[in-house]
């Protein structure tokens, strides 16, 4: 079979010179030495021009570059030493952006599948077409779709638009069937929300001295040359003790203690540590628990049940006359609402009789919950010793420095500089939201939440005042994924895909929809899909049941795909519209945040980065913005879409109260009026710094900084202190949703889709953390292991097909050597009779399969199988090296009871066996 890959031959001459030039740079990196050491010979011109711009390689693109032109082809990139992000340095995802733009398996034109056949390993046929032909067809098919249901047309996103900046605005199609591809493996949002406001938290490496990396690490899952990697250097060089609690050995590890842990049993951890802080050590801040927590809340003392689980879903005991939340006034000795003084006289102990019922403080509440996960049961889910269990607690607690203050710029905050930094490795299976809870509650008990030396929100005050608290004092989540704490409303019979109707606490809903479309009926969706839209996303590879979101896409009867490279969806669309590479796109980014890690350097800066094409396209291809902007006009919703950038463009958010969140009067689009991307993005470049500022004060470097005047005001409690806002060590909000669904659940009277009856899904909305044995919990003797997975270094997600970079791989096969290996622990593979380098197949206990080479090494869990990163792709026109390693989704499943019943995450370790090919 031909594997087409289409180019225009009045365009072939030029290209062929281009990429002859661009082989050079490519032959930079075949070599045995570092790809990082400059080439002793390099490439010269007639004209060499150095071209300001910043990458877009990772989920925090802020990284300013130089790019190298030569004759019009980009010979190489630099980090940019003027830019205060990343000052000069950039990582192997940055250098290989010439690959990304040379790559011979682009998209390079429109093309219209002419093979009805959807499949991965046939040729789809494709014809090249014009842009306006390609454009007329989905068009017309978005008419066709909008006028049987609005609801019919589907728009998938991923990290990938982390280029775009109206995709978000795609529902003026009509629909609101928006799903993102990037969130199935990683609901790493919840303490974050509850705790610190935002979807984002932070370690503040600047004064952190002990932390627990609990299923978290700063290097494959997220190193970036703009603040991690170099901060967490200087932490480690100043003493900062790193405990990584993980079934693999991280690079962290090296620099602190490995604590090796059995997959799924977090939980158990985090139970005991709460069990060894509250009743063996017997210290804590009592001073943030009764001022800046709701541990002194009162609830019921009650015990309830939900599925065989001990749950905790009371609404707090409230004054009659106001229906504020009450706590016991020791100065007093009465109830008085939490507002009646700061809280340094509240109890946090005892049982009370209040309103004519006994309560307890939500701190005993838990405290008496607690007694049973002691370290020795923990060990037993775990394999992790009680000693270091307690070890662990013990060194929290002394290291938190508890009633320790810090002056900065001479303002005194609360000093904690220990906690536990809580990563998608340990909260991605059926239990995460409950590991979410205990560790936690953790962290509430040691006072470390946006203070220095502990979690920090990702976001700082400067922006807009999120600090803020609701009407029970607790604090607001606010801006992105806020509904995650408060919950959305009930609806039903559901009018869109994502089903939040059972899961209003949902972090994502693409692993269901397929489900939802192959089954219609079981879910009670009553609308067809006609129309998917695919951009910068991949459902069939970022999910699991790959054989399953195939036939849902055989199933719809037009999918367009705005693509770069030929990735699954692609392959299976019926038109391809092809985007701009990296370095030939206009684009803007707002720095306004710091996300993983902080310190003083990068806390408060923020700024505006804004790049121009550092060469003319090389192939027939268009920004992702102006095909988004020429689809809504032939559409006929441009003004809609026009409004909606008027009001916020994504990824721009003002950086203080006077900035507008989309476009100011004097430069809004006027909704009647034709505005290329170009024209845009200056216009929000003016609307920022005023009328004489465009896009020529980029052109030397592309950031542009913006930095708050003190270190403290970078600090969110300096503008929250004391009692301002309260953080849940009950999460009361989590139980008031729970019974909601209860309520409503049962009031309509359906059959839940994989679930035996309401309580079980509902137990899980407990406003303490629950223990239970999962469907995919430890292992048996027929799957006598559990699979994991990690993020690899420079691959942390696919915005530029990194999968599919050469470049990439040889830095990564050369760095690790095991990186598309199995790896398994020599007792593991001893039991199985395996022997390195074997070829095995893994099966999962969900049915599925993936195969793949043997590594032994002694840096796992003996009960683990270890898959890194996310290879083994299909797709007969992708470059072949994206097809080698095994494939580790191929192994989840993406049906309760794999998934968490609050986030909906997929279940990441399904128990496996391996075998012998």
């Amino acid at each position: 079979m031909t594997k087409s890959n289409p180019i225009s031959e009045s365009e072939s001459f030029k290209r062929s010179v281009r990429l002859g030039v661009a082989a050079k740079a490519i032959s930079l990196f075949k070599r045995k030495r570092s790809a990082f050491v400059a080439d002793s010979k390099p490439i010269t011109g007639e004209k060499v021009e150095w071209k300001a711009s910043f990458c877009s390689g990772c989920h925090q693109p802020t990284c300013a570059m130089k790019v190298k032109v030569v004759d019009g082809v980009v010979a190489a990139v630099e980090g940019d030493p003027a830019s205060a992000t990343n000052k000069g340095m950039l990582c192997p995802r940055g250098l290989a952006l010439p690959m990304n733009l040379y790559n011979p398996y682009r998209v390079k034109a429109p093309l219209r599948r002419t093979n009805p056949n959807r499949s991965l390993d046939e040729d789809p046929g494709w014809v090249e077409i014009s842009w306006d032909e390609a454009l007329d067809i989905t068009v017309e098919k978005l008419k066709e779709a909008r006028e049987t249901d609005p609801r019919s047309i589907i728009y998938y996103m991923g990290f990938g638009f982390e280029e775009s900046r109206v995709a978000r605005f795609a529902n003026v199609f009509g629909s609101p069937n928006s799903l993102g591809t990037m969130g199935p493996l990683c609901p790493e949002h919840f303490t974050a929300l509850h705790l610190n406001g935002v979807m984002l938290d932070r370690l503040d490496l600047e004064r952190c001295n002990y932390v627990v990396l609990a299923g978290r690490t700063f290097g494959g899952g997220f190193s970036i040359s703009s603040s991690s990697t170099k901060n967490l250097a200087d932490a480690v060089e100043r003493g900062m003790h790193i405990v990584c609690v993980d079934p693999k050995f991280n690079r962290e590890a090296q620099f602190g203690e490995w604590v090796p842990i059995r997959p799924g049993t977090h939980v158990a951890l985090g139970a005991a540590l709460v069990h060894c802080i509250m009743h063996e050590i017997g210290r804590y801040d009592e001073w943030w628990l009764k001022v800046r927590s709701n541990a002194p809340y009162l609830i019921p003392a009650t015990e309830q049940y939900l599925g065989g689980s001990r749950v905790f879903m009371e609404d707090y005991v409230r004054d009659p006359e106001t229906s504020k939340p009450l706590v016991w006034d020791e100065e007093t000795q009465r109830p008085v609402p939490f507002d009646h003084a700061k809280g340094e006289t509240y109890a946090l102990d005892g049982t009370y009789e209040v309103n004519g019922q006994t309560v307890k403080p939500c701190f005993q509440v838990l405290k008496d919950y607690v007694v049973d996960f002691t370290p020795e049961w923990a060990s037993e889910e775990t394999t992790i010793p009680p000693a270091k269990i307690r070890e662990i607690a013990s060194n929290l607690v002394k290291e938190a420095r508890v009633g320790d203050t810090i002056h900065i710029d001479g303002y005194e905050f609360p000093y904690s500089p220990a906690c536990i930094d809580i990563g998608r490795g340990a909260v991605t299976d059926g239990l995460g939201t409950q590991t979410y809870k205990f560790y936690g509650a953790v962290n509430v008990l040691l006072g470390n939440l946006d203070v220095p030396g502990g979690m920090q929100g990702c976001q700082s005050m400067c922006q807009l005042p999120f600090l803020s608290a609701d009407e029970d004092g607790i604090l607001k989540a606010r801006f992105m994924m806020s509904t995650q704490v408060t919950g959305v409303p009930f609806e039903f019979p559901p009018n869109k895909l994502a089903p939040d109707w059972l899961y209003p606490a949902g972090h994502t809903f693409t692993p269901l929809a397929h489900d939802q479309m192959l089954h219609p009926e079981k879910w009670y969706i009553d609308f067809p899909i006609k129309v998917a839209i695919v951009h910068a996303a991949n459902p069939l590879a970022s999910n699991a049941n790959s054989g399953e979101v195939l036939h849902a896409f055989q199933r719809i009867p037009f999918v367009v795909s705005i693509a770069y490279h030929f990735d699954e969806p692609t392959q299976l669309a019926d038109i391809v519209l092809p985007e701009d590479s990296s370095l030939e796109r206009i684009n803007c980014y707002r720095l306004r945040r710091n996300e993983k890690e902080c310190s003083d350097d990068n806390r408060g800066l923020m700024g505006t980065l804004v790049k121009r094409p550092a060469v003319e396209r090389v192939y027939n291809t268009r920004n992702c913005n102006d095909i988004i902007i020429e689809l809504a006009r032939r559409f006929g919703s441009l003004p809609d879409l026009y409004t909606s950038i008027n009001k916020r463009l994504d990824n721009m958010d003002p950086l203080g109260p006077s900035w507008p969140a989309g476009m100011s009067e004097e430069f809004k689009l006027d909704p009647t009026g034709n505005y290329t991307w170009e024209e845009i993005v200056e216009r929000k470049i003016k609307s920022d710094y005023g009328a004489e500022v465009g896009f020529a004060d980029f052109a030397e470097c592309a950031f542009r900084e913006y930095r708050l005047p003190t270190i403290k005001e970078s600090y969110n409690y300096f503008y929250a202190p004391g009692n301002t806002v309260r953080l849940p060590l009950y999460y009361h909000m989590q139980a008031m949703i729970g019974m909601t669904l209860k309520e409503n659940l049962e009031s309509v009277g359906m059959k839940l889709p994989g679930y035996n009856d309401v309580d079980e899904l509902v137990r899980n909305y407990s406003g303490f953390g629950i223990w239970y044995e999962t469907a995919d919990y430890g292992v048996t003797e027929e799957y006598p292991f559990k699979v994991i997975n990690w993020k690899t270094h420079f691959m942390t997600t696919g915005n530029q097909d990194y999968v599919g970079n050469p470049w990439m791989h040889e830095i990564l096969d050369d760095v690790v050597p095991d990186l598309k290996k199995v790896l398994l622990h020599p007792a593991g593979a001893e039991r199985e009779g395996l022997k390195e380098g074997d070829e095995v197949t893994i099966e999962s206990q969900w049915g599925g399969k993936t195969e793949g080479k043997v590594h032994i090494t002694n840096l796992i869990h003996p009960d683990s199988v270890g898959i890194g990163g996310s290879f083994g792709r299909k797709g007969i026109l992708r470059n072949p090296i994206s097809w080698e390693g095994p494939s580790y989704n191929e192994l989840l499943y993406a049906h309760p009871p794999a998934i968490d019943p609050v986030s909906v995450a997929l279940c990441n370790s399904p128990r496996v066996k391996v075998y012998k090919k």
